[in-house]
């Protein structure tokens, strides 16, 4: 495949039309994405917030890919790394919670 007739590759333009191609590619993985999210989560409990950052973080400035196959690595790899993210603020948080020792 040509770089060119790529349409992942164009994105970077920032044109309507890229979007919506990117929209489309994402959603294309959303069921993916959803699985892998609450298997690291350990569950349902945040997998929106960690898509909606997905998606965020990969539309701000998405590489150029030749496959989709490599942008779906990619953004299961932008997933993980948001779902992670959650996971730490919900261990600081339950760190941070003075505990009861009068059991």
């Amino acid at each position: 495949m040509n770089i060119s007739s790529n349409p992942l590759a164009s994105f970077r333009e920032g044109t309507i039309e890229d979007l919506a191609m990117f929209n489309a590619h994402f959603l294309r993985c959303r069921k993916l994405l959803v699985f892998i999210a609450s298997c690291v989560l350990g569950g349902s409990e945040g997998t929106d917030e960690a898509l909606q950052n997905c998606w965020f973080t990969a539309s701000r400035n998405p590489p150029r890919f030749e496959h989709e196959g490599a942008f779906r690595s990619w953004l299961v790899r932008v997933l993980i790394d948001e779902a992670l993210a959650i996971l730490r603020e919900v261990q600081e948080t339950e760190t941070d919670r003075p505990r009861r020792t009068d059991f």
